[in-house]
């Protein structure tokens, strides 16, 4: 793993100028071509300088961009004075967003150093250890330490995810419900130039999502990796309900695509994770968006079916995109492997569609894809419904 050379501070602060500066002739340039929002070349610049040269170059690109951008791309032009509503909550949002960015690389990169200082640490060790071999005795007593390095450093990594994540949870949630507001409230007043911004809004919204997301798949693969099960919070969950939520979401995000959700059920519930849930449909349409690069069509379906094992939940999620090739749907499931048609094309961990499996079999059901590459996949989720007690369900 690569690890990020100390800086010097002129190094450092040097990054939010040469980011903001960027950012600036950038947007100077394209703006009166293409009419182009400059608040996300700006945010790249604060995510630039705030990954390069740490938080306080950050919170520095920050102050400049958002100055930037209210003398030279906010009415009245060349002047720091904010004539209208809209301008001054597009001025809020960008700098409690590039805060975030700020904030966030900052945890992240103190996470790895520490990581990085403890793997060094036990690589150490190790090296020690192979010194030792020829004295089996001195070879015994270096493992039981070794093993004990090797859990502490286990047990501080789990410390620090826990730490992190709940440090971020907060602020990711406010972030999530200050857009939410903000972008009802614009979409309630009917004044067309409002309305323009619930999209970015919208935006701002689903990446506080993904990053909360995130966290929570730390924290299952923390629980993992510990020998603990998932633990489920399972409560009365209408499908058809949630995939209509999550698919009027994910449209927000595009324009090229048009999700439809297709189901001869009003309602369909079973006692299931709801927020893990949340994650699975939301991963499977994030991918049938990322892999559909052309756009097109998106096919949430949502059934119910009976087996020789009991009633079912089927839901499959249809795209036209990329597809998968043959020789990988095998692995398909398996943690940081990618389509080799798309791996040095369209970015991604690898880690997304194993969360999907987990958190499915968790809930005593199965996951599987089918797909033609070229074509488009499906992929098809499968959960167990048990018989419920009336009195557990939601009254209609």
């Amino acid at each position: 793993m690569l690890v990020r050379p100390k800086q010097a501070a002129v190094l450092r602060y040097g990054w939010a100028l040469v980011a903001s500066a960027g950012a600036f002739f950038i947007s100077l340039a394209m703006f009166p071509l293409l009419e182009l929002n400059p608040f996300l070349v700006f945010l790249a610049a604060v995510a630039v300088a705030a990954w390069y040269g740490g938080l306080v170059p950050g919170l520095l690109a920050t102050l400049l961009c958002s100055l930037l951008i209210n003398y030279f791309f906010i009415i009245p032009f060349y002047s720091l004075s904010v004539a209208s509503l809209v301008a001054a909550v597009e001025l809020v949002i960008f700098v409690a967003v590039a805060v975030l960015i700020s904030s966030l690389n900052a945890s992240l990169l103190e996470a790895r150093q520490r990581a990085e200082a403890a793997k060094a640490e036990v690589e150490a060790a190790l090296q020690q250890a192979e010194a030792a071999q020829e004295r089996l005795a001195t070879v015994a007593l270096e493992n039981e330490r070794l093993f004990r390095e090797a859990s502490d450093a286990m047990h501080a990594r789990d410390e620090l995810i826990s730490f992190v994540s709940h440090d971020l949870k907060n602020p990711l949630t406010s972030i999530r419900m200050l857009a939410r507001g903000v972008g009802g409230r614009l979409a309630a007043t009917g004044d067309p130039e409002l309305e323009r911004l619930v999209e970015p809004i919208a935006t701002v919204e689903s990446a506080a999502t993904k990053m909360a997301h995130l966290i929570e798949e730390l924290e299952d693969t923390v629980h993992v990796h510990g020998g603990e099960p998932l633990r489920l919070d399972r409560r009365p969950v209408d499908l058809v309900a949630l995939a209509r939520q999550l698919a009027a979401e994910h449209q927000l995000l595009t324009r090229r695509h048009r999700i439809r959700v297709e189901s001869e059920l009003p309602v369909l519930f079973g006692r299931w994770d709801a927020a893990r849930l949340d994650r699975v449909l939301g991963n499977l349409l994030g991918n049938a968006i990322k892999y559909s690069p052309d756009g097109g069509d998106i096919l949430v379906s949502v059934a119910r079916a009976a087996n020789g094992a009991g009633d079912q939940a089927i839901l499959s999620v249809r795209d036209h995109g990329l597809g998968v090739p043959a020789d990988d749907l095998a692995q398909v499931f398996d943690r940081f492997h990618r389509g080799a048609n798309v791996v040095n094309w369209i970015s991604g961990t690898g880690v997304g569609l194993v969360s999907v499996k987990r958190i499915v079999e968790s809930h005593g059901g199965t996951v599987a894809v089918q797909s033609e590459e070229g074509a488009g996949s499906v992929f098809t989720v499968r959960l167990p419904l048990a018989e419920e007690d009336p009195r557990d369900l939601p009254q209609l």
